[in-house]
């Protein structure tokens, strides 16, 4: 978990590139090295992803803060989030070779994977690399997350941690997010496995999540099971409520269930330029369509087709017969959508 390179050799200024998996562990090293500045420091933080395509205004913008200055200046240090590309840039490429006086150039950016390697033009440049691989088991991942735990007078237990991870995955930012609103739930004192449950419980997003992959898996009766535990003990919505019963569980499922539908048809048949625009036409995070998209390959034409048959149909007797309940429509569909064949 141990950070590597040179960056705090040549001290907390010059031009220095973090990176991590998890942006928690880079946000816990930049707040170190902010503790290394004068006290009349300043620092800007910039999100380059905030410029879009507009690179020659972000490099504007980043030389015009750290130029700004004089050899009896402030420190000044700039901060850009996700602005790997910036690297490339030959102005800036000069910067990190002649820096200016009492000027800092920190670039951050979060690796995808663990196994991503920092940015080629990064080994052209005297520009020191810090990255930390972060906590790669179990138990490690507990150690930091228990640790992150006490910096804010608590105590993570271990089975908590282990509900954390069972609820939320591995990844490290969603988990540190989690722990830090736990803290702030508990003020002090132990956090238990009840308070994750109360706090974070089962969301809306990740009930459906398991129930689409046992429909997809055709395992109906793990499915079944699902629902109806989940109309017994309450379904946790994306604005943080909470809804109980078989009809008002089964309206949110049934929407998410036709939309995700909709959206992975549409993914899986569309060429690349047409995914992209499909893509900013719904709003969708590229990570999540990409995913669809590939769930689509995954599935095969002739179940796809039968997954959009079954949509519509589904859609056609909502709209149709009033009669027939959200549970009824959505206890059909996914009966439709379990077959194998």
């Amino acid at each position: 978990m141990k950070g590597t390179g040179s960056g705090t050799k040549t001290g907390p200024l010059g031009g220095l590139f973090f990176w991590a998996p998890a942006r928690c562990l880079i946000e816990e090293r930049v707040d170190q090295m902010r503790q290394k500045l004068d006290d009349s420091a300043e620092t800007r933080t910039v999100l380059a992803k905030a410029y879009k395509k507009d690179e020659a205004q972000l490099r504007e913008d980043v030389l015009g803060h750290l130029q700004s200055g004089s050899l009896f200046s402030a420190q000044r240090v700039v901060i850009v989030w996700e602005g790997a590309a910036l690297l490339r840039d030959k102005a800036i490429a000069q910067w990190i070779q002649q820096p200016s006086p009492g000027a800092g150039l920190w670039v951050l950016a979060v690796a995808r994977t663990a196994k991503d390697k920092p940015p080629a033009a990064l080994k052209k440049l005297p520009m020191p690399l810090w990255q930390d691989r972060g906590p790669g088991s179990a138990a490690e991942r507990h150690r930091w997350l228990a640790q992150r735990a006490e910096k804010q007078e608590c105590q993570l237990d271990k089975k908590a941690s282990a509900l954390l991870e069972e609820l939320l995955g591995e990844s490290l930012d969603p988990l540190a997010a989690a722990v830090d609103k736990l803290c702030l739930y508990r003020d002090g004192g132990e956090i238990r496995t009840e308070d994750v449950e109360a706090l974070i419980g089962r969301s809306a997003g990740r009930d459906f999540d398991a129930l689409y992959e046992s429909m997809r898996r055709g395992s109906l009766g793990q499915g079944l099971g699902s629902l109806e535990r989940m109309a017994r003990e309450g379904l946790r919505t994306f604005d943080g409520g909470r809804q109980y019963g078989r009809n008002a569980t089964s309206s949110t499922l049934l929407a998410l269930l036709l939309n995700r539908i909709r959206q992975m048809v549409a993914l899986g048949a569309a060429p690349g330029e047409v995914r992209k625009a499909l893509i900013e036409s719904m709003k969708t995070n590229p990570w999540y369509a990409d995913r669809l998209a590939k769930e689509a390959g995954s599935l095969g034409a002739p179940r796809l087709s039968r997954f959009l048959a079954a949509a519509t149909r589904a859609e056609g007797i909502q709209k149709r017969c009033a009669w027939i309940s959200d549970e009824e429509l959505l206890l059909f569909l996914y009966a439709e959508l379990a077959k194998e064949s």
